[in-house]
């Protein structure tokens, strides 16, 4: 099994243009998933919506591609607009599992004052 991490759209530009997500690891057993952003606003707390099902619900101007499941907040970026964590999964997923996440985050020029990475699929083939 392997982790497949494409981009499936929904980014809304801010103002450092479009952000960008970057995952890296596996969703097997106690294994790190790292997880990165760039080009928020600096210096504001993001929001990470995780999803088990893509919804593509329009929001802030933009799109919110995962459903909210999950939802985890104020996470500060730094002085360059970018934030990265690492999480670790506590069980083994089974094949064909699927995962959907995107960060948003408030912004002085994206519309609705928010700006929004693309989202990504995370799936176990």
């Amino acid at each position: 099994t392997r982790l497949v991490v494409p981009s499936v759209g929904g980014g809304l530009p801010g103002i450092q243009g479009l952000p960008r997500l970057t995952v890296e690891g596996s969703l097997h057993n106690e294994t790190p998933l790292s997880v990165s952003a760039k080009h928020f606003q600096p210096f504001v707390g993001a929001w990470v919506v995780v999803g088990y099902s893509a919804i593509w619900q329009p929001l802030k101007g933009g799109l919110l591609v995962p459903s909210p499941d999950g939802l985890v907040g104020g996470l500060p970026t730094d002085d360059e607009g970018g934030l990265s964590f690492t999480v670790q999964m506590p069980i083994t997923l089974p094949p064909g599992f699927e995962i959907f996440v995107q960060l948003w985050a408030p912004d002085v020029v994206g519309p609705a004052g928010f700006a929004a990475t693309d989202a990504a699929r995370l799936a176990i083939d």
